[in-house]
């Protein structure tokens, strides 16, 4: 049984950090725009940040695009995300 528990464990520690990168991504856009994405609306995948929001929230994204990137890269000090659609 132990060998379940360590392995289990590894899936664990990678839900933890997704839902890290999720509040740091969340903290980062509400600073920016002003408004608060949830957090089953963000979704990673190849280093491209996937937000699902009405087009009015969007829109103010895809005008401070650069500005969330660049504050994202700071925020968590390695390049997991290089571009946002």
């Amino acid at each position: 049984m132990k060998g379940i528990e360590s392995f289990l464990e590894k899936f664990k520690k990678l839900l933890k950090y997704d839902r890290e990168i999720k509040k740091i991504i969340i903290e980062v856009v509400k600073n920016i725009i002003g408004v608060e994405v949830k957090e089953e609306d963000i979704k990673i995948q190849n280093k491209i940040l996937y937000i699902k929001a009405n087009p009015y929230i969007k829109n103010e994204i895809f005008i401070k695009k650069d500005l969330i990137l660049e504050r994202l890269k700071k925020s968590l000090k390695n390049k997991i995300i290089k571009d946002i659609r």
